[in-house]
């Protein structure tokens, strides 16, 4: 697939990882699961049940996807992410934490083995870890413009994430996190 970028350049869009390699490569990132841990907690904006790993992995993922894409103009991943009550949720990550979470049957699934990428996630994942509270990452699902109007239209709609509405306001809300997260 070919999208055009902010300089009105034709550009590929195929991405080389899926975002089970990406949520491995996080949890790998976390051994003791300290902050991808497996407990039951209450969402505090929806009083929901979630796992507290399975949440922040997924608004991890969409940070990143975010940071990534405002940075390289293409995405990491093309996973699709659907706006949930709980946030951004990319299914297949959902679905399958606890078998992330254990590394079981992860063999299929492949390592990330680009440095640049490397590094970029590990500052991302730093900087989400050190200066965001799951308070922050709740009300971010909440109050991001792209979850709201996508939430309205349907339970468990898609995100469109390359639509030029929605990169604008990316660009508009979340490039300060580029400078914030020294990348």
């Amino acid at each position: 697939m070919d999208m055009v970028n902010a300089r009105g350049q034709k550009q590929n869009t195929k991405t080389k990882y899926d975002a089970l390699s990406i949520a491995k490569y996080l949890l790998s990132l976390d051994p003791e699961r300290g902050y991808f841990s497996n407990k039951r907690s209450e969402h505090k904006i929806t009083s929901a049940t979630i796992t507290t790993g399975n949440f922040r992995l997924n608004q991890t993922l969409y940070f990143i996807q975010i940071l990534y894409y405002l940075k390289y103009e293409k995405l990491l991943f093309e996973d699709k992410f659907y706006a949930w009550e709980s946030g951004m949720v990319i299914y297949n990550v959902y679905t399958h934490f606890s078998s992330l979470y254990f590394n079981i049957n992860g063999k299929n699934i492949k390592e990330i083995e680009d440095e640049e990428t490397k590094e970029f996630i590990n500052k991302c994942y730093n900087y989400l870890k050190t200066t965001t509270s799951d308070r922050t990452l709740q009300e971010f699902a909440f109050t991001d413009p792209i979850w709201s109007s996508t939430w309205g239209r349907s339970p468990q709609p898609e995100i469109n994430f390359t639509d030029q509405e929605n990169i604008g306001i990316y660009r508009q809300h979340c490039s300060r996190w580029l400078q914030e997260a020294k990348l």
